[in-house]
């Protein structure tokens, strides 16, 4: 395990050192959509009056605060728990989506062959690893048992993407569909299942614990109604490259911010540390996350 965290982690930095060493002229960082060419970007960014270096180092930094976040409790679950098989597979799931999953990283290494073939295993490997992580947390058994065989729907997934990705299989759209819909599918389901637990099976401190999930799942919640609610601000007369590209700015942190809550929540709920105060978060989260809703609605 420390092998592999010591590879994940040279890599990131080599991907990253690579962004800013090209950070005036690296579109791709920037570029949101694989339909934006070089140009339009370019107009984007002149329209916006930002140059490309400062955008570079502004999503290279508003990523690092998800990928940090994952690294550190990710090192602190192996380090105080690695003697625990679950603790140890929380660990290195998450240092490996928050080193070799970035797609800065991807980019970066694009041009080496091997290490490219080496960074998608060990991405899509963390892939298949986290639509589990709903099913076993927090004590590392399915529940319902019968969920362990969707795990079979998952290594299939993760398996079609590898070969689209090598270009040895080309995904026709309605199977590109299907895919989404299993997806949105295994998440649903990986919620139901942490309902299922928390009033079936859990403890008194497991309960406790899955609140803190319930808590990072709220705040990500909360940032897609804001990210709706930037897009309905822009309205369809104001679409483009440029209003899009700004609103990606406004939103990076946010979204980064929303998507280092899971880790944390997770390492503080296997690590235990002042675990009863999540029930205030909790409810708060809840709160705020049906007002935003509803004032999305109404808005719409």
């Amino acid at each position: 395990a420390l092998i592999l965290f010591a590879f994940c982690l040279a890599v990131y930095i080599y991907a990253n050192a690579s962004v800013i060493v090209s950070a005036s002229t690296n579109l791709d960082a920037i570029r949101q959509t694989n339909a934006w060419t070089d140009d339009a970007v370019r107009e984007a960014v002149a329209q916006i009056g930002i140059s490309v270096t400062a955008l570079n180092v502004y999503f290279l930094l508003t990523r690092a605060i998800q990928a940090v976040c994952m690294v550190a409790v990710g090192g602190v679950i192996f380090w105080h728990r690695r003697r625990d098989w679950f603790s140890l597979y929380v660990g290195v799931l998450f240092f490996v989506f928050g080193t070799v999953s970035q797609s800065s990283v991807t980019s970066s290494v694009a041009g080496q062959p091997v290490l490219l073939a080496v960074v998608r295993t060990l991405s899509n490997a963390g892939w298949i690893g986290l639509f589990p992580l709903f099913y076993l947390f927090p004590n590392g058994r399915f529940a319902p048992g019968w969920t362990r065989w969707l795990m079979v729907f998952v290594a299939a997934f993760i398996v079609i993407i590898g070969l689209s990705q090598a270009n040895v299989l080309q995904i026709p759209p309605v199977l590109d569909a299907l895919m989404m819909v299993g997806a949105i599918g295994l998440f649903v389901g990986g919620l139901a299942s942490q309902i299922y637990r928390y009033y079936r099976r859990s403890g008194a401190i497991e309960k406790q614990q899955t609140k803190w999930i319930i808590a990072a799942i709220g705040l990500f919640v909360l940032s897609i109604f804001v990210g709706l609610s930037n897009l309905l601000f822009w309205g369809p007369q104001q679409r483009g490259i440029a209003a899009e590209l700004l609103g990606s700015i406004v939103l990076a942190p946010i979204f980064s911010l929303a998507s280092a809550a899971l880790p944390l929540s997770v390492g503080i709920a296997i690590l235990r540390y002042r675990l009863w105060d999540i029930d205030v978060i909790v409810r708060r989260t809840v709160t705020y996350a049906i007002v935003s809703a509803a004032l999305a609605v109404v808005y719409f």
